[in-house]
């Protein structure tokens, strides 16, 4: 029960840092369909008469909210979840210039995650806290599916704890038509084993519109 609370927690948390950068959040597309229909097994999750990508789930899992962000989860058990925002290529808090590159907005928005998780005592001697932020893989460069062609994003994979329980997660992020977009999938390290080949599949399989 606490896991569920803290992996809901850790999704409001998302969305909040999301509506603190987004300086305007997309409500417009096209109203197509995905002229390719979903993937075997998979259904989609996003609105394309609101965003201007498909996101695909798998067909058991529970669409939360499709609106200009989409949000979707496991089951009632199992509360790993993905999360699609984006975030419009302007001004950010506390940021002197324009973010005009993926890595720029990466490193950024990696710094504001930071401050939304646990902290633990600094080891080998130094004084204070840091942290329970940990990258467990570096950022590695990726495509993601535009018609015929593709869109370059960054991967990485981190784990950290909020109030006291670990989770782990995969950020892709990427830019596109002036708009900076987060792909977020939670879940429990002590799960991500069995939910990361569906988290992979929602990844590859995550198209924009033509």
């Amino acid at each position: 029960m606490k896991k569920e609370k803290i992996l809901r927690r850790l999704a409001a948390a998302m969305i909040a840092i999301s509506l603190l950068l987004s300086a305007l959040l997309t409500l417009s597309g096209c109203s197509e369909d995905d002229p390719d229909g979903a993937p075997s097994g998979m259904k989609l999750a996003s609105d394309p008469k609101v965003v201007d990508y498909y996101l695909y789930v798998p067909e058991d899992w529970i669409v939360l909210e499709s609106t200009g962000m989409t949000r979707v989860q496991v089951s009632a058990a199992d509360t790993s979840n993905v999360i699609v925002t984006n975030h419009a290529n302007s001004k950010f808090p506390s940021y002197s210039q324009s973010i005009e590159t993926v890595r720029k907005y990466y490193d950024y928005y990696i710094e504001q995650l930071k401050s939304k998780f646990d902290t633990k005592e600094a080891e080998d001697g130094e004084a204070g806290e840091v942290s329970t932020f940990e990258i467990v893989s570096d950022p590695t460069e990726i495509t993601l599916k535009k018609g015929d062609g593709e869109v370059a994003a960054l991967k990485v994979v981190y784990k950290a704890q909020l109030d006291g329980t670990e989770i782990q997660q995969i950020l892709v992020v990427c830019y596109e038509d002036d708009y900076f977009y987060n792909i977020t999938l939670t879940t429990a390290p002590y799960i991500y084993e069995s939910n990361e080949p569906r988290f992979e599949a929602i990844i590859k399989n995550f198209k924009f519109k033509d």
